[in-house]
């Protein structure tokens, strides 16, 4: 299902790790269009999908001239891009999963909250890039890297039961 969402040139593929784990991937241009973006711009984009997708993201890699390979912009020393934190997605495709969905309801889903993620966070380097910002803007709301980060989302989860 990501695959359809991208554009060409592009290719689609899996293997098998040495863990025996089946991998997934696929690679294509996703055209940004968060934030108000309407430019037309694209990036190359290489996703890697492994078995356990619904408690790990897609892996993924955006390949664009804009793009800061800095912690503070969200881009791991691994070269891949943090987009979503690893217990927010697990909990987020759980949830969606509690709706009984068909499972290409649910494949639409999770296609689609992890190309819009990329997408936004593409566009705040793209953003960053046009203004010449140096720093991460502190109004851009996001979460804090690593197990930090995990802590404010359960906070969060924590205060939103508590407010029902």
């Amino acid at each position: 299902m990501l695959f359809g969402h991208l554009k060409g040139p592009k290719g689609i593929g899996s293997r098998i790790e040495k863990s025996g784990q089946s991998v997934y991937w696929t690679f294509g241009s996703l055209v940004l269009r968060a934030h108000g973006e309407n430019s037309g711009q694209s990036v190359g984009l290489n996703l890697i999908v492994r078995e356990n997708w619904a408690s790990e993201p897609p892996e993924c890699r955006v390949m664009a001239d804009f793009i800061r390979p800095e912690g503070d912009w969200h881009y791991r020393i691994d070269g891949t891009l943090c987009y979503v934190l690893q217990r927010e997605w697990a909990y987020g495709i759980d949830k969606f999963s509690r709706t009984d969905p068909s499972p290409e309801e649910f494949l639409r889903f999770a296609t689609g909250w992890c190309l819009s993620a990329i997408d936004s966070l593409a566009v705040r380097h793209l953003i960053g890039h046009r203004l010449n910002l140096e720093t991460w803007p502190t109004e851009w709301l996001d979460y804090a890297h690593g197990i930090k980060g995990d802590e404010q989302f359960e906070t969060e989860l924590t205060l939103s039961k508590r407010r029902r």
